[in-house]
């Protein structure tokens, strides 16, 4: 599989069990390898939602660290959400 498969599968799920499922996806890295992130907001259950998503596959194992929240609640915490992403090691 290749980064931008996994992506894709991802995004795929998430548009078949959401509903006003809108993204942005972009390059970056995780822990210093080529990742994704994928931006994003949805409705699921009646309620709107906001997450990134950052992904990465490291000899052949993928990596997702996700943080979601409600709309109204997402702001709150995003920045420590995006400060533990920066801080996420692979080791061995």
């Amino acid at each position: 599989m290749t980064l931008a498969g996994y992506s894709q599968d991802l995004i795929s799920a998430l548009q078949q069990n959401t509903t006003n499922f809108t993204y942005k996806l972009s390059n970056t890295t995780l822990a210093g390898y080529p990742a994704q992130k994928l931006v994003f907001t949805l409705v699921s259950g009646g309620i709107t939602r906001q997450g990134i998503i950052e992904l990465t596959l490291v000899n052949n194992t993928g990596y997702a660290l996700t943080y979601v929240a409600a709309q109204d609640v997402y702001p709150n915490y995003v920045g420590i959400a995006q400060n533990m992403m920066q801080s996420f090691n692979i080791t061995g």
